[in-house]
C-alpha cells in the first residue's frame, strides 16, 4: 500500500447507568472531523462521496503495475460495557 490514512474524531455518549449492578454503557463514535487530514493526491479525490468531506484514502499498485485507489467517508461505533473493572467491547464499522 502506498497510501493508507483515515481521520476521525471521538464522540462518546454514557448511554446506561445500572447502580444495582454497577454496569455503565458508553458509545464511542469515531466520526469524521470537520476538517478531515488525509492526503488527496488527485483533484477527483476531493469532493465527497458522502455527506462530509472524505476522511479516508488508500491508494495501492497492483500486480500488473497500475493503481488502485479509493477514498470516501469512514465512521464505526464501539459499544463498551463495564462492570466493576470488567470490559466487553463490541464493534459496529462502516465504510
Amino acid at each position: 500500500m502506498l497510501i493508507g490514512e483515515d481521520s476521525v474524531d471521538f464522540e462518546v455518549t454514557l448511554t446506561d447507568i445500572n447502580l444495582s449492578d454497577h454496569i455503565v454503557m458508553l458509545v464511542v463514535r469515531h466520526v469524521p472531523p470537520a476538517m478531515p487530514e488525509v492526503k488527496t493526491v488527485a483533484d477527483w479525490m476531493r469532493a465527497p462521496v458522502g455527506d462530509t468531506q472524505n476522511n479516508w484514502v488508500q491508494v495501492s499498485k497492483t500486480s500488473d503495475g497500475k493503481y488502485a485507489a479509493a477514498i470516501g467517508k469512514e465512521t464505526f461505533d464501539v459499544q463498551n460495557s463495564g462492570k466493576s473493572g470488567e470490559r466487553n467491547d463490541s464493534v459496529s464499522y462502516h465504510r
